[in-house]
């Protein structure tokens, strides 16, 4: 079961980068744009960017970026779902969930091959 495209697009409107990047590191906002240490790799000088406005983030540094649940999802090291869950948690916005057809065939096909990886692995 996944998360509607439509509820993670409203939940990024209503989110902020920076109430996630200020809690994990330090830094500086100024309007909708700030500046931070970045927690991806060591350094002392802030190398990080960051703005509220398009909820996305870049290191100078080390090269990483993205948008505000790439960023929940490297610092709590959790998978793209669980980060949503957790940017929603954190507004109390409430995720439209789909139980879409492909993912339905995905688990399915998953199943039957692991059923054929089983056979194959106790013949040989």
């Amino acid at each position: 079961m996944g998360i509607a495209k439509d509820s993670i697009e409203s939940l990024k409107l209503k989110a902020r980068i920076s109430d996630f990047v200020l809690a994990s590191t330090s830094g500086k906002l100024r309007g909708n744009k700030g500046m931070a240490i970045c927690p991806f790799h060591g350094e002392k000088t802030a190398s990080m960017s960051f703005t509220d406005e398009e909820n996305l983030f870049h290191c100078f540094g080390c090269k990483e970026g993205g948008d505000i649940f790439k960023y929940v999802q490297l610092i709590n090291n959790i998978e793209f779902q669980e980060s949503v869950e957790v940017v929603a948690e954190k507004y109390a916005f409430n995720l439209k969930y789909t139980d879409s057809q492909f993912e339905s065939n995905q688990k399915s096909l998953i199943q039957m091959m692991k059923i054929i990886s089983d056979y194959f692995i106790s013949k040989y």
